[in-house]
């Protein structure tokens, strides 16, 4: 025992010295036990080890396999493993996930038995998933298992953890991507009983996007399938892609955020069983792994229920991340002591009421409408602000005529024209670029932002299309003269 230990201690002195790199280091013959002590437990929950409760990789008590590593990540701001130090567990050799060793077609030494396995709560996730999405199951292969049993010391306790692959992001939304999960079982008492009346959790998966019932995988957290289309991406707030312009500090593609399992109440001084697992999914050469932060924390939730109108931008979290659409986001506070807050925001983006008023203006009369003064024709827009809800905007499209009045701002105003000119403006919502489709050309625009400042004025023949990328996202209002007739539209941008 001690010579193992001893070979433990000095294993941690041979990590490479880059301090932005993820270096990585393997564990052979070390003892299972002593790497979630230092690793995993932390001081909030004692680590259980005798005859009937035993600490195992690959359901080996010392590690026989480079599937197991520790790894160290000084920098983990930007695009970087966001964690900066912990477990590593991979499908192949666990130096894949470094920065400077690479060897896809490697598999791990020794291979995992899938037989071992084919009864554990892992493969049931797996299939269960398949049969719910519709997609072929495919075999396991190169399996990692980290189990061990613990009495906590705290109410509630979560892990965190970052999952990576090198099948992002070629295989995205195929049926043969990597899978993994957390497991929790328990409460037990020494003798393996049930407790009875306690919140009973029967190999209970924990590794679950942030507040829904979803397994975290390559096909459920991406940026989608090619960097530049994301139609088709999912949760991509917990994901990470780095580009040419954010260099990340590993040989891994792309991974997730810094996640938290779920958070789950436990019974202080009572025995329960945790499973980690990651597979190769059909094939055995591009590897995933699993980055497991070093201390198992108690998690205080806070939950915010909130809304914001679709011109109001809202900011969340330590590095102030802008969000400007509906869903469920959470962030983990850290704190020094040991009790970190997971806080979920649940926002509600709330559509801002948009009303449009014609009227007819004998030159000479001047108009008092929601305190705006007119004397001249124009469009002039008036905000109402609400107490529930959100704001109303009000745009007055006021034109000359033989008497003041309001009129219905679908007919035609000016009389001496007697067709009427038919104008689409399209896409609409719109990114970068709008194109006005007319009878007649050419159209003079003019573009007004939500509190009457003019922002663009131009010229459009057929085939030619506005720029609006250089324009913030909100509502515009498009004053569209052709032939003297004067058409007016609302539009927004995405």
């Amino acid at each position: 025992m001690k010579c193992r230990l001893l070979s433990f201690v000095i294993l941690n002195l041979f990590f490479i010295t880059a301090y932005t790199q993820v270096t990585v280091a393997y564990t052979h013959d070390s003892v299972v036990s002593e790497l979630i002590k230092k690793y995993i437990t932390g001081n909030n929950a004692e680590l259980i080890v005798d005859e009937d409760h035993k600490a195992l990789f690959n359901n080996k008590e010392i590690v026989g396999s480079n599937q197991l590593g520790i790894f160290e990540s000084k920098d983990t701001s930007n695009c970087n493993i966001p964690i900066s130090e912990g477990l590593i567990i991979l499908t192949g050799d666990c130096k894949d996930a470094g920065a400077e060793y690479l060897n896809f077609n490697e598999k791990p030494t020794p291979g995992s038995n899938m037989e071992d396995f084919k009864d554990s709560a892992f493969y049931f996730t797996y299939n269960k998933y398949c049969i719910e999405h519709n997609v072929p199951t495919m075999s396991m292969h190169d399996i990692g298992c980290l189990s061990f049993w613990i009495k906590p010391k705290i109410e509630n306790l979560a892990f965190s953890y970052c999952f990576a692959s090198n099948e992002y992001p070629k295989f995205v939304g195929m049926p043969y991507n990597d899978f993994f999960g957390f497991y929790l079982s328990g409460p037990f008492d020494q003798h393996g009983n049930q407790i009875i009346g306690a919140t009973n959790y029967s190999m209970q998966n924990l590794a679950l996007i942030p507040g829904t019932t979803t397994p975290v995988m390559i096909n459920t957290v991406n940026h989608g399938k090619y960097i530049d289309d994301i139609d088709h991406a999912s949760y991509p707030e917990y994901h990470i892609q780095p580009d040419d312009n954010c260099h990340k500090n590993c040989q891994m593609k792309q991974y997730t955020k810094q996640l938290s399992t779920a958070i789950v109440q436990v019974l202080p001084e009572y025995y329960y069983k945790i499973e980690i697992y990651i597979a190769d999914i059909n094939d055995y050469k591009v590897n995933s792994a699993l980055f497991l932060a070093s201390d198992m924390r108690r998690f205080d939730t806070i939950v915010i229920d909130t809304a914001i109108c679709d011109d109001t931008d809202f900011y969340f979290g330590i590095n102030n991340t802008k969000i400007d659409s509906s869903g469920t986001y959470s962030e983990v506070f850290k704190n020094i002591e040991g009790g970190d807050s997971l806080v979920i925001v649940n926002l509600s983006v709330k559509p801002t009421e948009y009303t449009n008023i014609c009227w007819r203006l004998k030159q000479g009369d001047t108009l008092n409408l929601n305190g705006i003064k007119i004397s001249k024709p124009g469009t002039y827009i008036s905000h109402l602000k609400t107490y529930l809800g959100c704001d109303s905007t009000v745009v007055f499209n006021v034109q000359y005529g033989d008497i003041t009045m309001e009129i219905d701002c679908l007919s035609v105003c000016i009389e001496d024209i007697n067709k009427k000119n038919d104008i689409n403006v399209f896409p609409n919502p719109a990114k970068n670029f709008v194109t006005i489709e007319s009878d007649t050309y050419p159209l003079d625009v003019v573009m007004y932002n939500q509190i009457g400042q003019k922002v663009k004025q131009v010229s459009v023949n057929e085939n030619e299309r506005i720029y609006t990328g250089d324009l913030a996202r909100g509502i515009y209002y498009l004053n569209i003269k052709c032939n003297n007739v004067v058409n007016n539209k609302l539009l927004i941008l995405k």
